[in-house]
């Protein structure tokens, strides 16, 4: 549906057929893929995540569902984070090496900060259907969707917003399925995020992208040396995965016990 809608809307914005095409493969041709290049990571877990919930929810040993759902929140936020950072802050250098184009940057630029979220998605809905609430994890989906397709026309159809309409319903389907999944959740095992480890997020965030940004401001004045951005990018890494130990994100201890990433 959503191709045809997006046709249709941007149709009534005034914009060309050919036009309308060009942006929308923009979207989903050069953003989207880059958007979900981590959700190998969050996918992978999420499949790890669903014979262990299933178990402990067996033997009705419920701190430890609460710790597996918790520490999946954990790592693939954490490998969701540095993709967000690194898209935001060099999304013209990555479009224009990979595509030779930075054409889509401004849609990169909305959607990578909303997008964090779908990287924990996967992790949460794994978690519903491991605890036999795939139905109210289907409704979800259909709600998320049902919103997003609504706001999508809204947008797309106004000449004020257009392509950029898209992008923004696609965010809103994103932030409100992952927002009734944790919901849902709530409701029927009372799990939350706790605010310690929501301050840490909000850390390790500011952190790196600080740090990014002082980097890209000292080695990244020439846009076209592919070794230094390659670089700059290898060296935040590695200042991201200090601060993930610092902030005790996730600890070697955790990582060595977990069955989680061995299967990964």
């Amino acid at each position: 549906m959503e191709p045809i809608l997006v046709a249709q809307s941007l149709a009534i914005a005034g914009i060309t057929t050919v036009l309308a095409t060009k942006q929308y493969g923009e979207l989903t041709g050069y953003v989207l893929p880059l958007l979900f290049l981590p959700t190998f990571i969050t996918n992978s877990l999420s499949i790890a995540l669903v014979p262990s919930i299933s178990e402990a929810e067996a033997k009705s040993n419920h701190n430890l569902i609460m710790y597996r759902i918790h520490q999946s929140i954990r790592i693939s936020f954490a490998s969701g984070a540095i993709s967000t950072i690194i898209l935001v802050l060099f999304s013209k250098t990555i479009l224009i090496y990979m595509y030779g184009t930075d054409h889509a940057s401004t849609l990169m630029l909305l959607m990578a900060p909303f997008y964090i979220l779908l990287y924990i998605q996967s992790p949460l809905q794994a978690a519903l259907q491991a605890l036999d609430l795939a139905r109210p994890a289907m409704w979800n989906s259909l709600i998320g969707n049902a919103v997003k397709f609504t706001v999508l026309f809204v947008l797309a159809s106004n000449p004020t917003f257009g392509i950029m309409g898209v992008a923004i319903a696609m965010s809103v389907g994103v932030i409100l399925v992952t927002l009734l999944h944790l919901a849902t959740l709530q409701k029927y095992i009372h799990y939350f995020i706790p605010a310690k480890d929501i301050l840490k997020m909000v850390l390790l965030l500011g952190f790196t992208w600080i740090t990014g940004y002082f980097l890209k401001q000292f080695f990244l004045q020439d846009h076209t040396n592919l070794f230094l951005f390659l670089f700059v990018v290898f060296l935040l890494l590695l200042i991201y995965i200090l601060f993930l130990f610092l902030l005790r994100f996730i600890t070697k201890e955790e990582l060595a016990k977990s069955p989680s990433c061995k299967d990964i």
